[in-house]
């Protein structure tokens, strides 16, 4: 399996071609998006990533479009991920605690990992694009009591608006597929 981890901070952006043999990669950055190349992703990969990036304050995770991909030392062509396939978050997300933004869209995630709703600071979550069943996650998302945004484009227009009447201090971004 193939990721690139696009590594941001505020002014520059570094890019690093990684396969899921390496061991463990250590950054001091508070930004930190995982582009997957493939549908082979390995939980114990990302479990490794999440513990050795416990600080990071914005996460990114997403799937790469079907096509070329050039981003400095990562180029070739993608294919996109097979119909029917889905991510799995693991539970280890919840050792990054400094995380403040977590962006998940189009994962193709059937649940989110109860480690997510215990995660202190986080402000920000985009869950677009997944097959969640979010009449079933909003007991859940009401332990986020920092939680300010949430992106759930995709979501049926019932559901966005229980999510709207069930967080007011929320803003609650949707949109119908």
């Amino acid at each position: 399996m193939k990721l690139l981890l696009l590594f941001a901070t505020s002014v520059l952006l570094f890019p690093f071609a990684l396969n899921a043999q390496q061991n463990s990669i250590k950054f001091s950055r508070d930004s930190l998006s995982i582009l997957l190349l493939d549908d082979t992703l390995s939980t114990a990969y990302l479990s490794e990533v999440f513990r050795n990036h416990q600080s990071t304050k914005v996460l990114n995770i997403e799937i790469a479009e079907e096509g070329w991909v050039g981003y400095g030392y990562m180029e070739g062509v993608v294919s996109k991920v097979s119909v029917g396939q889905h991510i799995e978050i693991p539970e280890t997300i919840g050792l990054m605690t400094g995380l403040t933004s977590l962006s998940l869209p189009g994962l193709g995630l059937k649940q989110l990992p109860q480690s997510l709703f215990t995660l202190p600071h986080l402000e920000t979550l985009d869950i677009s694009f997944n097959d969640l069943d979010l009449w079933a996650e909003v007991e859940k998302l009401a332990n986020l009591k920092k939680l300010r945004t949430l992106k759930a484009y995709g979501a049926s227009m019932s559901e966005g608006e229980y999510l709207k009447s069930s967080f007011p201090q929320t803003r609650i971004l949707f949109r119908q597929r």
